[in-house]
């Protein structure tokens, strides 16, 4: 259980008056929020990861068939210089 306490004093009767009360659905409710936040965080983390992954393989691949272009069209010119 959570519980918010509240004290106030009353100089005119010399009175302490305490006010207990029971917040325990706000405080599930509250960590259910953060749980979800935190699950949120997460899938975002994972979805980045992944892409930069993707990304990285992509960029790999268009690094290899641009190299192999470039041997290809550096020999076609080669053979068309010595005819």
């Amino acid at each position: 259980k959570y519980v918010e306490q509240t004290v106030v004093y009353d100089p005119d009767s010399h009175l302490l008056v305490g006010i207990l009360r029971d917040i325990t659905e706000e405080e599930a409710e509250r960590e259910k929020k953060s749980m979800i936040n935190r699950k949120t965080v997460e899938v975002a983390d994972s979805v980045v990861e992944k892409q930069m992954r993707i990304v990285q393989e992509i960029a790999s691949l268009l690094g290899e068939t641009a190299a192999e272009t470039k041997i290809a069209l550096t020999k076609l010119k080669e053979s068309i210089g010595d005819e």
